[in-house]
């Protein structure tokens, strides 16, 4: 037997008060975890949206140059792939 606040305890109930206090700390982490979880994936979300906004607005305002910006990283990408497969 264990004594704690000047009453006896069993070993099987040390065992289950101290599990329940790890159980209960543990619960709380996974939900604070997840909350922040929650608002980093909607702060991205947002931060996606407004970038897909701008990147729209760029392409109606400049047609001519995202045409050219599109063509030249094109160009680029395939002359790098076609050196990839020759080596």
């Amino acid at each position: 037997m264990i004594k704690e606040n000047g009453r006896a305890l069993n070993l099987k109930e040390v065992w289950n008060e101290r599990t329940g206090q790890v159980v209960r700390q543990a619960r709380q982490k996974l939900k604070t975890a997840g909350r922040r979880t929650t608002q980093a994936y909607r702060q991205a979300q947002q931060k996606l949206k407004t970038a897909g906004r701008a990147t729209t607005d760029y392409i109606e305002e400049n047609p001519g140059k995202s045409v050219a910006i599109s063509a030249g990283v094109g160009f680029i990408l395939g002359l790098f792939f076609a050196r990839s497969r020759r080596d």
